[in-house]
């Protein structure tokens, strides 16, 4: 009886770890991530991105990281911070894609 609910605990704990690892990850990763510009037509309050390939890949990874994490079954304890990433990251994917439209 009490062995198995020591594994239970010890498994909770480890998967739990899991996702916490994994976010982190993903925060260091825009913490370092920039965004080249240059000024549209020697504008100089007129931004144009540029080299948004790798940042669009990063994005595309992280939501797919962020989304596992969300299914994980041991995300309860950090449920509120996975989902603050879930919406960043949305976020972020709009602002790039309007970016570019305009």
């Amino acid at each position: 009886m009490h062995v198995e609910f020591i594994e239970s605990v010890s498994a909770r704990a480890s998967g739990e770890k899991n996702i916490e690892d994994t976010l982190q990850k993903v925060i260091t990763n825009w913490d370092n991530i920039t965004f080249a510009v240059f000024s549209y037509r020697d504008s100089k309050d007129r931004f144009i991105i540029k080299q948004v390939e790798d940042v669009i890949t990063a994005l595309e990874d992280d939501s797919m990281i962020v989304g596992t994490c969300m299914g994980n079954k041991y995300v309860t304890e950090i449920l509120k911070t996975v989902q603050d990433w879930e919406i960043k990251l949305g976020y972020l994917g709009f602002l790039i894609d309007d970016w570019i439209k305009f």
